[in-house]
């Protein structure tokens, strides 16, 4: 019996008895996308005429119809060669995926394991809910089919499926938090707020972890964060509920209200995040050598993508700080982003790059449909622009070509051929924005800097940005630990002086890698 495992959450991916299937092995575009439709309705009959509307819009209904039983034969062939109807069957007007056959399917295995965590949250069992709860979240690598994210018919099930990954991560945290364990329950709400930064409940949550985590301060902070962001992006105030929690926690009695929210005291007694001055800007050191690389690569390319691979705490961000440092000497633009950790909308760290909020006069030179097609890049466009064209719908992958090209324009444009852009944190990259830095990388030099050991075992990120005929412009700096007199500087260079003994335990004890 053939075994069959399928991903949606992200981009499709299907294996047969644990092998991938290949490009050679789908024959054709429309075969995936006619999986990915009879999937997206597990069990209910997918009617043959939307499956023509979906495809083949413009032919004639008799060529269509032909087309499509073509292809449904290849598809039953490339799941199942063995036993072609062993997934997708026929019914009176349409097709379904059967719904009693075996295979893994990974919404599947998430709703089960978010229901199972839900159960066993309602029953106080939180080392239960803790672990379904987290199979759920690594489950989730991305959007329900995030390739068809201008799909119509994708719509409603990857806003179903968001909202639960949504409630996942929000009663994660409530978890750690009912364990005293703040750190990670702080670090789940913040995670949320990247995705949807108007989520009043959870900013709620955020200040009650931070409050009985003893960091008071940072729940106002917190709160002023949620004010703000209601005010300046919905026109709202916070709820009055909320209110009288904020006036609880400033006045520091919630602790004393028996009827307010109860949390127990933090595992973890010292200060939540604060680190010495000192560490915040390590001294650079150790990395002269790669210094010299990136600088060498930077004076010999017009445009291109530098991948910088290492560990947490191996000193990435520092020497890429010291480099664009170097870059903004040179009177060169560069622009600097992260890529959010947890789920976060397609292209979030190029719209953060390039800013959100640019002014409405920086696009003047560009044409109306440019424009239109820049729009959910750039906000602003908006408000000097009330007469955008109404752009002709494409298929998904015309669209994103149609939005690389528009980019490029606007690269073009704003002058900015030649610039820098640096990516930190790029194993968080959803493949959507990875295919669009690659194309900006035309224009651009792309500096990614992600933890190779974050990427899913046998992944690799210079494969994603690798494809055939971008081999030269691609380069890999792997970092390699610190070596021992590397380490015995930058210890000497913090204490201002000479500790050998303490040196020589930290050489041993973080095997090269100090920062972490």
């Amino acid at each position: 019996m053939t075994s069959l495992q399928i991903r949606l959450l992200g981009p499709l991916e299907v294996s047969r008895d644990n092998q991938p299937l290949d490009a050679k092995e789908w024959r054709s575009r429309q075969n995936r996308t006619i999986l990915k439709v009879l999937l997206c309705r597990r069990g209910a009959v997918i009617p043959a005429d939307q499956l023509l509307e979906i495809l083949w819009p413009d032919d004639s209904i008799e060529s269509a119809r032909r087309r499509l039983h073509v292809r449904i034969s290849q598809l039953r062939h490339t799941l199942a060669p063995d036993d072609p109807k062993a997934f997708i069957i026929t019914t009176p007007g349409g097709y379904t995926f059967r719904p009693q056959a075996e295979c893994w399917i990974d919404t599947v295995v998430f709703e089960n394991q978010a229901e199972r965590g839900k159960r066993a949250l309602e029953e106080n069992d939180l080392v239960e809910a803790i672990t379904a709860y987290e199979t759920a979240r690594t489950l989730y690598r991305g959007d329900f089919l995030e390739e068809n994210l201008y799909d119509d018919w994708s719509f409603i099930e990857r806003e179903r499926l968001r909202e639960r990954y949504m409630a996942v991560l929000t009663e994660l945290a409530e978890c750690y938090a009912q364990q005293g364990r703040y750190r990670r329950a702080i670090g789940y709400c913040n995670q949320i707020l990247a995705v949807d930064p108007h989520r009043e409940a959870v900013y709620v949550h955020l200040i009650l972890y931070y409050y009985y985590a003893g960091e008071r301060t940072l729940a106002l902070r917190s709160y002023e964060r949620c004010r703000r962001k209601l005010a300046e992006e919905l026109g709202i105030q916070p709820l009055p509920t909320t209110e009288a929690i904020i006036d609880q926690v400033r006045d520091g009695s919630l602790w004393a209200d028996p009827s307010g929210p109860r949390y127990p005291p933090p595992l973890y007694t010292g200060r939540l995040f604060d680190v010495p001055n000192s560490l915040r800007r390590p001294p650079f050191t150790g990395r002269q050598r790669e210094y010299a690389w990136l600088l060498e690569r930077y004076k010999n390319m017009e445009s291109g993508m530098i991948l910088v691979e290492g560990d947490v705490g191996i000193g990435k961000s520092r020497l890429i700080e010291e480099t664009m440092a170097y870059v903004n000497s040179q009177g060169t633009n560069a622009l600097s982003t992260r890529a959010p950790a947890g789920h976060a909308l397609p292209y979030s760290p190029v719209i953060d790059a390039f800013g959100a909020h640019s002014p409405s006069e920086l696009f003047h030179n560009l044409d109306k449909s440019t424009l239109a097609i820049l729009t959910p890049l750039f906000p602003a466009i908006k408000e000097g622009n009330p007469d955008l064209p109404n752009l002709p719908e494409l298929s998904a992958a015309l669209e994103e070509r149609r939005l690389w090209k528009a980019v490029s324009e606007f690269i073009k444009e704003r002058h900015l051929v030649g610039s820098v852009l640096f990516v930190d944190d790029a194993h968080h990259l959803n493949e959507a924005t990875k295919r669009l830095l690659l194309q900006m990388s035309e224009h651009l030099i792309i500096v990614l800097a992600y933890r190779g050991g974050e990427l899913a075992p046998g992944d690799s990120l210079l494969g994603h940005m690798r494809p055939l005929g971008y081999q030269r412009r691609v380069e890999l700096l792997r970092l390699q630990l610190l070596i021992p007199e590397a380490i015995h500087s930058l210890l000497n260079q913090l204490a201002q002086g000479e500790l050998p003994g303490l040196a020589r335990k930290l050489v041993q004890q973080t095997k090269g890698n100090p920062l972490f």
